[in-house]
């Protein structure tokens, strides 16, 4: 059964470098018979993860991952964790984290930064996409908000240091 499935993969991968991209499938006829395959696949699984991607940008994610796209009372209102994040829960616009127990609000952010912790947070320090500090916030307190008005509209990382632990987010403004 597995050479199977196996065949049937590596077939559908020549097939969809070949619909996909004249020029790649061509190229790669340059490369040694030995890794072709390997080529192949590798193309036809990016290249439906791009389509999957590029489809279903009006649909709930979490919901199509997790619930089939079913969501509300239908999903049985489930939690799910995946990667650190909590997905399915009634949170409005409250992302939770697993590590800390992390609670951050509102994503995008528009002036204030609002975090919680099941831990006493020590430091909270932002990033630009540069990797450059743009704003540090000392803390002793499992609750705190961040004034974001002097950062420009963007996409920026968030470190939380609590309980000799660290994780980041990204929250956009």
């Amino acid at each position: 059964m597995k050479s199977i499935f196996d065949d049937v993969s590596n077939d559908c991968s020549k097939i969809v470098t070949k619909t996909y991209s004249t020029s790649f499938s061509l190229a790669t006829k340059m490369l040694s018979k030995k890794i072709r395959q390997h080529i192949y696949n590798i193309y036809g699984f990016v290249r439906f993860a791009d389509e999957i991607v590029d489809t279903f940008h009006e649909f709930d994610k979490a919901s199509l991952f997790f619930n089939k796209g079913v969501t509300g009372d239908e999903a049985g209102e489930k939690t799910y964790y995946f990667d650190d994040l909590k997905f399915g829960a009634k949170t409005a616009s409250t992302f939770i984290t697993a590590k800390l127990g992390l609670k951050y609000f509102p994503n995008p952010v528009n002036d204030v930064l609002n975090i919680a912790s099941d831990f006493t947070m020590d430091q909270v320090t932002v990033f630009n996409q540069l990797g450059q500090i743009v704003l540090t916030h000392s803390v002793n307190t499992s609750n705190t908000s961040l004034d974001m008005t002097s950062l420009p509209t963007g996409i920026y990382m968030v470190r939380v240091e609590a309980n000799n632990k660290a994780e980041t987010f990204k929250i956009t403004k």
